[in-house]
């Protein structure tokens, strides 16, 4: 470990330090993570089916009860979309750690 100054106020300080301890300046850039466009596309594809499977539910649930099949094609296709949700959160959570 060795001592670097400041480029904003001078003074000296550690470079493994993020920032400066005395003015708050970054030393180093920071690295956001972001989530790839595999996880956002199952995300997005997981909350259409979530939404089209509670309208199909609801709709044909008013109409015949669970007697109409649609009812549970519905209640199929929004549960396959909360756990594709729920997939892929966990998916970018487990690559991103």
């Amino acid at each position: 470990m060795s001592l670097i100054k400041c480029a904003e106020c001078a003074k000296e300080i550690s470079d493994k330090a993020i920032a400066c301890p005395h003015c708050g300046n970054p030393v180093k850039p920071l690295t956001i993570e972001q989530t790839s466009k595999k996880w956002k596309t199952i995300r997005l594809i997981s909350w259409i089916g979530l939404l089209v499977g509670g309208f199909v539910f609801t709709v044909h649930y008013e109409q015949g009860g669970f007697d109409d099949y649609m009812t549970g094609i519905g209640m199929t296709i929004a549960t396959a979309g909360f756990v594709g949700i729920l997939v892929s959160k966990f998916g970018a959570w487990w690559n991103n750690r």
